[in-house]
């Protein structure tokens, strides 16, 4: 059919040319000037071939969240999945070269369903590897209990949680995390709507109870918790 089609564009005058695509090392800077200055559109296209399952729209303003906080500290991911949403992160960390970024995940899926999703650790680490990680990132593989302990407490200033949506598994990373951040610290939760009853539930309770801290929603199905005490 492609040979038929080509022929008759030919027989009428119209000469086929493949267009080039634009290489995926092309950059993300913007092409105004020599100043390195990131351009969030062509860092979406940098990022685009890692699956994820975070919108390009909620992973700008997580880039923009993490790259112009000015107190200095870590960041933490908690779920990263094949990378997105961590290619944004790393990117805001890498250019400001304000703090390291740890990401916890048991690169397995959801407990109970990891038949659906395999192990995806090689395919994180290959995605990472494309986006110039040059073992930047510190990778803590397992279980999020456990490998918060090895976060000191009072060292992060932004902390990205989109791991365990039931009602107890959310529940104990923000409980797990809030220790962790510092003031003036930034918290994201992924999918606060109410697609996720059980999260959302439990993410309530647990604002319910806290002092000195401020909320926002936005893009649908993320909160920011904001530490402003002695802030």
């Amino acid at each position: 059919m492609k040979k038929v089609i080509k022929y008759i564009l030919n027989f009428l005058g119209f000469k086929i040319t493949r267009i080039q695509k634009t290489e995926h090392d092309e950059g993300f800077y913007s092409e105004l000037n020599k100043l390195n200055i990131v351009d969030i559109e062509k860092l979406t296209y940098f990022n685009s071939f890692i699956n994820g399952m975070i919108s390009d729209y909620q992973a700008k303003i997580i880039f923009v969240l993490c790259y112009f906080q000015t107190i200095k500290g870590d960041v933490l991911e908690i779920g990263s999945f094949k990378g997105k949403s961590t290619s944004y992160i790393f990117r805001a960390v890498k250019e400001t070269k304000n703090g390291s970024l740890y990401v916890i995940d048991n690169f397995k899926g959801i407990s109970g369903k990891e038949y659906l999703y395999g192990d995806f650790i090689n395919e994180f680490l290959q995605n990472m590897k494309k986006i110039g990680n040059n073992k930047e990132i510190n990778i803590l593989n397992g279980d999020s209990k456990k490998m918060l302990k090895k976060i000191k407490n009072d060292s992060l200033r932004f902390i990205y949680i989109d791991g365990d949506h039931s009602y107890e598994g959310i529940k104990k990373d923000l409980y797990g995390c809030l220790p962790k951040l510092k003031n003036g610290g930034i918290i994201v939760l992924d999918d606060y709507f109410d697609g996720f009853p059980d999260l959302v539930k439990s993410v309530n309770e647990i604002i319910g109870e806290l002092k000195n801290f401020s909320y926002l929603t936005f893009a649908h199905n993320l909160v920011i918790i904001k530490n402003i005490h002695n802030t």
